[in-house]
Formats: C-alpha cells, sequence, structure tokens
C-alpha cells in the first residue's frame, strides 16, 4: 500500500505552510511581474496576456508532473473535458482576469483584502 504524503502530520503542516507563504506573495510577484516585463497599467490585453502566460506555465507544469507520475499522457476525453472546459472558463478564467485588471488599478494590499473578504459575501 502506497502512503500517502499527508499522513504525516509534520509534513502536512510544513506543506501547508509552504503553499500559505507561496499563495500570500501573489500581490506582490504579480506587481514585481509587471515592472520587470514593462507591462502598462492601462492596457487590459498586455495584462490578461501576462496573466495568461502564467497560467500556460503552470498548467504545462502540472501536466508535465502527473505524466511523470502515471508514466503516461492521459487527458479528459468526452464529458468531462467539456465539463474542465466550462468550469476553468467560468471560474478561473474570469476570476483572474478580473483579479489581475484589478491589481494594474489599485494597491495590492487593497486588492488582496477584497479578495479575501469576497468569499464572506459571495456564497458558495
Amino acid at each position: 500500500m502506497k502512503s500517502n504524503i499527508f499522513s504525516n502530520k509534520i509534513t502536512a503542516v510544513l506543506l501547508a505552510a509552504i503553499v500559505s507563504i507561496l499563495w500570500g506573495t501573489l500581490f506582490p510577484m504579480i506587481k514585481i511581474g509587471y515592472r520587470v516585463f514593462g507591462i502598462d497599467n492601462t492596457q487590459v490585453a498586455s495584462i490578461l496576456l501576462f496573466a495568461g502566460v502564467r497560467f500556460l506555465i503552470s498548467g504545462i507544469i502540472l501536466v508535465s508532473m502527473q505524466c511523470v507520475k502515471k508514466k503516461k499522457l492521459e487527458l479528459p476525453k468526452g464529458n468531462k473535458l467539456t465539463s474542465v472546459l466550462v468550469v476553468s472558463m467560468l471560474t478561473v478564467v474570469v476570476h483572474y482576469a478580473l483579479t489581475y485588471t484589478g491589481l494594474s488599478l489599485a494597491d495590492s494590499s487593497k486588492s488582496s483584502v477584497l479578495k479575501q473578504i469576497a468569499f464572506l459575501i459571495v456564497p458558495c
């Protein structure tokens, strides 16, 4: 039987802390990315392209890791593919398009506070 990485409490806590730290650096890293790549805050298309490239790279990394883990390329088919595309378009794309655009127009600390209280305002 394979052991689960989260079965060890210390490992689970350390991984949760690392993920929290990475998640907490999201807004400052986006702002730094805007400066490094010379993205103009008024050009929404450039902002969305920057976001899209980041997510494309993340997706390639995740698919590659899954392929290495399973030792084969496995993509969703049929209804599963449709479901994945619909959920990604409605949640991830719209959510992050608004987040990246908002970050270009506002202070990152204000954006992060608004993003965190959204879960209190919008019912799941």
